[in-house]
């Protein structure tokens, strides 16, 4: 699976001394903060005794978020890496994970320990699989067209294949419409794809998985249809009109 858009920034710092570092923020888990140490050369790093790098989860604004050492508020010290791309680029892990939470747990259940599902799926823990399938926040919801309406969306107007086929559909691409461009059916352009995909390479590579998992994976976690239902083949992805300048960069 591509690495995880499971952060709302990315927060560096050199400090110099050999810290016991603690982030957190009100109301949450601070096990949900990634500290990460990159390096403890100093000539690596400009200077000082470590560079720390703390994930920030994207529940949790970036502005609320405290790192402090033994008891003293450094949040200051710590400079923003890099922050959430976009809702684009975030819902292809949204995407992966529906696919791999259907193959896991119908396609193939029992096929796979839950120490090779998490390998495969690149994500920090095992649970976010399902949790950015189908949980009630930010998941693959948001791609289902009939899941997730705003309360002020009257039921009569709501998109059903079978019902009313001409109403509001509830994904990101029918919301964004004005900038991926609309099908001869009214419908989104999608820009989604994983032809090509290699699903647990690294999970192949690393000794993980083995070879015959490796290909039932790739052979039947196929994709999704315009309506965000399974299909064996592949999600394959409607261009939007970059060519007409609505898209400022594509990758």
């Amino acid at each position: 699976m591509r690495p995880a858009s499971v952060v709302t920034a990315v927060l560096a710092a050199v400090l110099f001394v050999s810290p016991s570092v603690e982030a957190a923020n009100p109301g949450h888990d601070p096990n949900a903060f990634g500290i990460e140490t990159l390096s403890t050369q100093p000539h690596l790093v400009s200077g000082g005794d470590v560079l720390l790098r703390i994930s920030v989860p994207k529940q949790i604004a970036l502005g609320d978020a405290r790192v402090t050492l033994n008891g003293a508020d450094i949040t200051s010290t710590f400079r923003v890496m890099n922050s959430f791309p976009d809702v684009t680029t975030g819902v292809v892990t949204l995407h992966d994970a529906r696919l791999l939470d259907v193959f896991f747990n119908e396609t193939a259940p029992g096929q796979f320990t839950v120490d090779q599902q998490k390998a495969i799926s690149g994500l920090s823990q095992h649970a976010e699989i399902v949790f950015l399938s189908r949980s009630a926040g930010t998941s693959a919801l948001r791609l289902d067209p009939t899941a997730v309406f705003n309360p002020v969306v009257p039921v009569e107007l709501r998109y059903h294949p079978d019902t009313n086929p001409d109403g509001a559909r509830a994904t990101i691409y029918d919301h964004t419409v004005n900038v991926y461009g609309m099908l001869e059916d009214g419908f989104a352009r999608r820009p989604l794809d994983n032809v090509g995909v290699q699903y647990g390479l690294k999970a192949l590579n690393d000794g993980v998985v083995a070879v015959d998992q490796f290909l039932d994976l790739n052979e039947y976690i196929g994709g999704v249809d315009i309506d965000f239902k399974n299909t064996p083949q592949r999600t394959v992805a409607i261009r939007p009109p970059c060519a007409q300048g609505r898209c400022q960069q594509a990758g």
